[in-house]
């Protein structure tokens, strides 16, 4: 229940509120670790922000009324936190009733467990059984322990991201599913030891893309039971939850900022990264994200490349690093960006690297080649005689290319716009400069 007046376990709460602060930017449920309780260690105890049969409602609400959750110390490995809940099955008078925890409210109405109107339903009214909910994660996770009398029953997880209606699960109404954004749900067995597994379970949104009123999530209806079918399994079949954790698959670009694409070992290299999504997640046993940039060889094979620099982090952020000394010249070079946890590599960028001392730093340049059209935007053209080599730089001496053969002109169709320097080496030794503009 979403109740303002609780009983928190006051050493967690004040640690758990960096998890919070860190994750909630995503969107999470309120209480995924089932830290926080209410009326604890009486028969009324509920995970804030969750609701169990002893607040459930409907025809036959006051039998159905009995303890079917606890607070349990048993936590999955790895947790930062204390407690986990668990739920159990029961037998009543002629079926099974699930171990069942919801953010709606349990609608007890039939004596029949499969009657569809034994649900849990969000109660938009009464904040005590609704989950606000805005947006559009990409799987649910949850780290679950399943102890059934028999390996055979399967347990289920359920979750309905919905719009603006008292949604019911299940249902089979077709105004009400009309307002579903997505749904994730698993059925789960029991692991050989029936110990703790992390499940990870995507969000279906392409069932649901055309249904009429699917417009902006405004509510999440989460369904745990003991048994992925109403009245199925044994009594005391039972299931742990701790850590759930909704994620938004991250994303990885990078951009040269250096403002050029050629270097020397003297240069240095800037490049940013942009991350989105969710990085080293709270819930896997996994070691903090690093975010590496690495250099190729100079063929472009990345099977041990350099790594220019690293850093821990989980947010966007840029490299500025010097080029390394010892390399070999070359135009195959490419570099990258690795990040670890969540596992990505971005695309890869090429850079030549030119470690030769430039034509540009002679002081004999004759002015007297002869280069059209200029400005140019496909071919340039060069007239001089006896011609060993062209090579174009930047102004600020970087360069760009070199050719052997000038008769058919340089392409430079690709070049950015500016101005560059064409040197022209002729078969005496002399060197030749002119300017261009490139459109």
């Amino acid at each position: 229940m979403n109740k303002h007046f609780t009983l928190f376990f006051t050493l967690l709460f004040s640690a758990n509120l960096w998890f919070f602060s860190n994750i909630n930017a995503q969107n999470q449920v309120a209480n995924s670790g089932f830290e926080n309780w209410e009326e604890v260690y009486t028969n009324e105890q509920e995970p804030i922000g969750w609701s169990s049969f002893r607040t459930n409602a409907g025809t036959y609400a006051t039998l159905a009324r009995a303890k079917q959750i606890d607070v349990s110390p048993v936590v999955r490995p790895g947790t930062q936190g204390a407690t986990s809940a668990v739920i159990w099955a029961r037998s009543v008078v002629i079926a099974i009733a699930n171990g069942n925890v919801t953010t709606g409210q349990i609608q007890a109405n039939s004596m029949t467990p499969s009657n569809i109107n034994n649900c849990n339903k969000t109660i938009r009214s009464t904040s005590d059984f609704n989950m606000p909910f805005t947006a559009r994660p990409d799987s649910l996770t949850i780290w679950a322990k399943y102890v059934p009398i028999s390996t055979a029953n399967q347990a289920r997880i359920s979750a309905v991201i919905h719009g603006d209606i008292d949604y019911q699960d299940p249902n089979n109404n077709s105004t009400m599913e009309s307002y579903v954004i997505a749904k994730a749900i698993a059925d789960y067995s029991a692991t050989a030891t029936k110990g703790w597994q992390r499940l990870s379970i995507p969000f279906d949104y392409n069932s649901y893309a055309e249904n009429v009123n699917n417009a902006d999530p405004m509510y999440i209806l989460i369904s745990i039971t003991t048994n992925k079918t109403p009245g199925g399994g044994n009594a005391n079949d039972s299931v742990y939850v701790d850590d759930m954790l909704m994620i938004y698959n991250p994303t990885l670009t990078i951009e040269n900022t250096s403002g050029k694409d050629i270097f020397s070992s003297e240069d240095m290299l800037s490049v940013t990264f942009s991350i989105t999504g969710t990085m080293s997640p709270d819930n896997l046993n996994a070691d903090a994200n690093i975010v590496s940039l690495e250099l190729s060889d100079e063929f472009g094979s990345f099977d041990s490349p350099t790594v220019l620099n690293y850093v821990q982090t989980d947010e966007s952020g840029e490299f500025s690093v010097q080029i390394p000394e010892g390399l070999e010249n070359g135009d195959g070079y490419k570099i990258r960006v690795v990040t670890t946890n969540y596992p990505m590599i971005s695309e890869e960028l090429s850079i030549t690297i030119n470690n030769t001392e430039t034509d540009l730093e002679t002081t004999n340049a004759k002015n007297d080649i002869f280069v059209y059209p200029n400005p140019v935007s496909k071919i340039l053209y060069i007239e001089c005689n006896d011609v060993e080599n062209a090579a174009i730089y930047t102004l600020s001496a970087n360069k760009v290319s070199q050719v052997e053969e000038t008769k058919n002109g340089i392409d430079v169709s690709n070049y950015a716009a500016g101005a560059y320097i064409v040197n022209v080496k002729t078969k005496d030794g002399n060197v030749h400069r002119a300017i261009f503009i490139k459109e």
